[in-house]
């Protein structure tokens, strides 16, 4: 079974909030639109300090943008719809992070679903608890009495 890794958004240019058209990668690491830099950067401090939309770091000379091919090649790719998230044969829609219900794999490499096991984990308590229980009020009520007083009131 798969999930999506990755969402349009992931990839959208945090100036247009679209997919970005020529990307480029600034020092700090973020990437953007060539022309939503260039304009960001064209209202900036008019002492020649240049800064980072997101993270604030200050770039001083301007630094020369490049071409990001990778996300240039990714962005294509999902404007094309060649990133499409797989489902698997019981799913008729693409898994999101926290979709998956939580298992528990067991020995012979079965699956159990986490609330099932939950549940049949507090049965099973409660029912050690009530043999527990049994075994102290048959022990004869000094014994029970002596419980109750270090146990509290």
């Amino acid at each position: 079974m798969s999930t999506k890794l990755w969402t349009e958004e992931q990839f959208n240019c945090p100036v247009c909030l679209d997919l970005p058209n020529d990307p480029v990668t600034i020092p700090c690491g973020h990437s953007y639109c060539m022309d939503c830099i260039r304009d960001f950067w064209s209202k900036d401090d008019p002492k020649g300090i240049y800064s980072c939309p997101q993270c604030r770091q200050t770039f001083c000379p301007k630094p020369s943008l490049s071409r990001n091919t990778m996300l240039a090649e990714a962005v294509e790719q999902l404007r094309k719809g060649a990133l499409k998230s797989e489902t698997c044969d019981t799913m008729t829609s693409p898994l999101e992070v926290g979709d998956l219900p939580a298992v528990h794999v067991k020995q012979d490499a079965s699956f159990e679903p986490i609330r099932d096991v939950i549940l049949a984990l507090g049965e099973r308590i409660e029912d050690l608890c009530n043999q527990e229980l049994g075994k102290i009020t048959k022990q004869g009520p000094s014994r029970h009495s002596k419980l109750r007083v270090s146990a509290g009131p």
